[in-house]
């Protein structure tokens, strides 16, 4: 194995996933070792364009902070519905 671990992940649905580990299990083949098997022909004639570079740490920081602005972006939305539903459920309402 590589010194460093250099694997990504991908999600399934879990009937998918069950029934893959499953088979492999089966087989007595690795599920990550049967991926391999059946991905490698459509990737023929691609080429991997490697690693992206390493972020520095100023990268890491902004990236990290503009996860956090979203989080609260999404926090603040969510506040603005709740608050325009309860204003709506207790408004007074005219019936002419």
């Amino acid at each position: 194995m590589a010194k460093r671990q250099s694997r990504r992940t991908m999600s399934v649905k879990g009937s998918t996933y069950r029934r893959f580990k499953l088979a492999c299990e089966a087989r007595g083949q690795s599920k990550s070792g049967r991926l391999e098997e059946l991905i490698a022909p459509d990737l023929e004639g691609i080429e991997d364009p490697g690693p992206p570079p390493p972020m520095s740490a100023l990268e890491k920081v902004l990236a990290k902070a503009d996860l956090e602005c979203e989080k609260a972006r999404q926090m603040m939305d969510e506040y603005d519905r709740n608050r325009a539903l309860q204003d709506a459920a207790f408004s007074p309402r005219f019936t002419g």
